[in-house]
């Protein structure tokens, strides 16, 4: 097996974040002076508009920086927002309206398409950097120094049953294990 060189000491997903102000990469991001409907919109990652980790249009710096928010037009519209832990744009999908300590909020959810191998979407297949695994775990490895990195949702929810019929006992439900952000409308905070 060859050697991967990882530029850390140490092996952790969060290692170095403490007290990082860049851990996250150098955004260039819109702030909404001339016009709000591009508040928080990134326009580079990294000095680029676009990555090299994956191939053809799944290299696009898209949405947000997850930070700010353009307001909402319309709560149907996806909020798509920039992962530098995933070096790609990822989007959520309107699913309710919810109140949070008496303050009204849009439950935006990470849905199956985001995790999709490009059997639902295949506009998705350039993120399998040449070999698809099965729906519902996102192969992050070209973005981790070349270590072997997968990510999915809590307990494989929205993955192809395969996943958690190799670990005993494993039932994802969508009450626990669903990704989601809740906006408030009129602020834009999270």
């Amino acid at each position: 097996m060859p050697m991967i060189k990882i530029p850390y000491d140490k092996f952790g997903w969060f290692y170095t974040r403490n007290g990082s102000d860049v851990f996250d990469g150098h955004f260039n991001i819109d702030t909404g002076r001339n016009n709000i409907d591009n508040m928080g919109k990134v326009y580079e990652w990294q000095y680029a508009n676009e990555t090299s980790y994956y191939e053809e249009s799944c290299n696009m710096v898209n949405g947000t920086s997850g930070s700010l928010f353009p307001p909402v037009k319309s709560k149907q519209e996806r909020v798509t927002m920039f992962s530098p832990d995933l070096c790609r744009s990822i989007s959520f999908d309107y699913s309710t309206e919810e109140s949070i300590e008496d303050i009204k909020g849009y439950r935006y959810v990470g849905s199956e398409y985001m995790v999709d191998n490009g059997t639902l979407d295949p506009a998705n297949l350039c993120f399998c950097n040449g070999e698809c695994v099965p729906s519902g775990v996102l192969n992050v490895t070209s973005c981790r120094f070349g270590a072997p990195a997968f990510v999915s949702y809590p307990h494989f929810f929205r993955a192809d049953p395969y996943y958690a019929s190799l670990v005993h006992g494993m039932r994802p439900k969508r009450r626990k294990h669903e990704f989601y952000l809740t906006l408030e409308p009129v602020s834009l905070f999270f």
